[in-house]
């Protein structure tokens, strides 16, 4: 049976594989086109994926991963060698990639240099063993690295496919999962046809950004439904996958004063912003979800507080008011979010602070973002798996790291702790430090807890499938009716 499944992302000018769209619509492409090397269930239990088998000695740091019998979408097998490459990549390309957040504990691989050219075993913690075996040896140990698999966001890929950076593709993307590219991102969309179709699955998949469809199939997030849509399921993520928050720039001159900063944190209603809606949850840390008996975090909300931190910032760095950027490709707000900027505008104004809100497409800190805009609101990513991979999103090691107001070691020093910590309850007890660390600096305010929410048809679509990770969305699994 021909099964088409529409899924509308939002409105966006970016291609659905661009590195700069934003993370959830990257989560849903990525694993459905280039494929998971690794799949887990709720509990972090690991499953295979494009590696198909795994073995460790924890003590000695070595990891030995085996390959499948896949191939990617050019018609070649997938290799040991195409792994070694898919995690070199990002640490000699100047493009932005995560991939020195989830790999850079493995021998030796941080003495690369941007600009080097691959070449197999230029990394002594990497050894290819045979075609389908790659050894990994660790820095220090890490209880758990193999998680580092199961995200979406470093996908295995054939390096005779991209340009000489190592991420521009030469056409368009290839990898090694259940779905392949048809055609390019043309007119807002991107086609996908199922590389073995799968009997109640879909056979083809068209991704949209531009409303080009009176009705689709999915829809993301907060998009307003249409009249026709009016009728879909609502399906939320059983655990948050991300936190909006507010972000400092560690190069502007107001982002360096603690006071404000400080002013900015006790300033916030965030039970307001929630609005009692089952996507948003009011987020008082960075934490998501208790581990190690944490006790239930404190409400920073205090308005005489926040009016005393204000009032010790120069009056010089104030007199033209603060401008906070949104990430977002437009300024047509939803509904939601015009009220929850509305509430934030008077919430400042009551402390004595003039606001005002200004859409930022630029998803990294450029010089030019940073001159523009005081403040940065955005959404990071959560990953429940590692509590720690979104803190070191603010570690030297990231491509966000100017959005860091604290100058110094201070931070890296605590999140290297962290990862240095040989069991799992030794590394959430470093983690709750850095969130404390993150609360006495005010190096970032934590607005919301947001949860995955999509819209889907009832009438074409029977279940978004088993999704164990609320970080991304597997269209391979949606079962059609």
């Amino acid at each position: 049976m021909n099964h088409e499944l529409y899924v509308y992302t939002g409105d966006d000018n970016l291609a659905h594989y661009d590195f700069k769209i934003q993370s959830p619509v990257l989560g849903v492409f990525n694993p459905t086109v280039y494929g998971l090397l690794l799949n887990s269930t709720d509990d972090q239990e690991l499953l295979p994926g494009l590696i198909s088998e795994w073995k460790y000695d924890f003590k000695e740091k070595k990891y030995i991963l085996t390959l499948s019998n896949a191939k990617f979408h050019n018609g070649r097998e997938i290799t040991a060698q195409d792994l070694e490459f898919s995690i070199i990549r990002g640490f000699i390309s100047s493009s932005e990639n995560y991939n020195r957040i989830h790999f850079s504990d493995i021998k030796g691989i941080t003495d690369l240099k941007v600009g080097m050219k691959y070449k197999t075993g230029m990394v002594p913690g990497l050894k290819v063993l045979n075609k389908k075996q790659l050894q990994i040896e660790l820095s220090r140990t890490n209880p758990i690295f193999l998680l580092n698999f199961t995200v979406p966001f470093v996908p295995l890929v054939p390096e005779e496919e991209l340009k000489e950076d190592y991420f521009t593709w030469k056409k368009w993307p290839i990898g090694a999962g259940p779905y392949r590219v048809e055609s390019d991102y043309h007119d807002h969309r991107l086609k996908l046809i199922a590389v073995k179709p799968v009997a109640d699955r879909p056979t083809a998949i068209i991704m949209d950004n531009a409303r080009k469809v009176d009705k689709y199939d999915i829809i993301f997030d907060e998009v307003i439904a249409s009249d026709k849509e009016k009728d879909f399921e609502k399906v939320f993520s059983k655990y948050p996958v991300s936190i909006a928050c507010l972000a400092f720039y560690r190069d502007n001159p107001i982002d360096q004063n603690l006071n404000f900063r400080k002013a900015i944190y006790h300033a916030i209603d965030r039970d307001s912003l929630a609005m009692n809606t089952d996507q948003y949850r009011a987020a008082y840390e960075m934490m998501v979800r208790p581990y190690g008996g944490r006790v239930k975090p404190k409400n920073p909300y205090n308005v005489e507080l926040a009016k005393s931190y204000l009032a010790k910032v120069p009056h010089e760095l104030l007199k033209d008011g603060v401008k906070i950027g949104v990430y977002a490709t437009d300024d047509h707000w939803t509904p939601a979010m015009k009220q929850r900027i509305a509430r934030m505008t008077e919430q400042f104004k009551e402390i004595g602070l003039k606001v005002s809100f200004e859409a930022n497409s630029e998803k990294f800190p450029t010089p030019e973002v940073v001159k523009k805009y005081t403040i940065k609101m955005y959404s990071k990513v959560v990953d429940l798996a590692d509590p720690a991979v979104s803190y070191g999103a603010m570690s030297s090691r990231s491509p966000y790291r100017n959005e860091n107001p604290v100058k110094g070691n201070e931070y890296d020093l605590a999140y290297e702790k962290a990862l240095a910590a040989n069991d799992v309850e030794t590394r959430f007890h470093a983690i709750q430090e850095i969130s404390t660390l993150i609360e006495e600096k005010a190096i970032i305010s934590p607005l919301l807890q947001k949860y995955a929410f999509y819209r889907i048809n009832p009438n074409k679509v029977k279940t978004l499938g088993d999704q164990a990770k609320p970080l991304f969305l597997d269209l391979s699994k949606v079962e059609m009716k």
